[in-house]
């Protein structure tokens, strides 16, 4: 049987619990100011505080969606969900095109109020 020691272990365990990163920005194409935000996985992060979210980047490793509903990760009946999209990200909210209940192109840079991302 082999023991790691509490040193490894303490390393392994800062590893699996270190948090990923999402740069958003409420202009398209990177434009700010911007903010690098810290998710855990799973975290339902409410971004009502922007009018607009014109660019998101997640770091590798995450899925994020975004929602309507501020505070609410959980798709319901209004509360669309934009589906799940992964690094580089979206640099252009204004014209990106997907997402459950909504097909036009700019619903998300207007109406995006929660992120939640998933360690992939």
């Amino acid at each position: 049987m082999k023991v790691l020691s509490l040193a490894t272990v303490a390393v392994l365990a800062g590893v699996a619990a270190a948090k990923k990163n999402v740069y958003m920005c409420p202009g398209p194409n990177w434009t700010g100011p911007c903010s690098l935000f810290s998710f855990e996985n799973g975290q339902c992060f409410d971004i009502s505080f922007w009018d607009t979210l014109g660019s998101i980047g997640p770091d590798e490793g995450l899925v994020c969606s975004m929602f309507v509903e501020p505070g609410n990760c959980y798709m319901t009946q209004g509360n669309f969900n934009s589906g799940g999209f992964v690094s580089p990200g979206i640099a252009d909210l204004t014209t990106w095109v997907q997402g459950s209940g909504e097909t036009k192109a700019g619903y998300w840079f207007k109406n995006a109020k929660t992120v939640q991302c998933l360690y992939n």
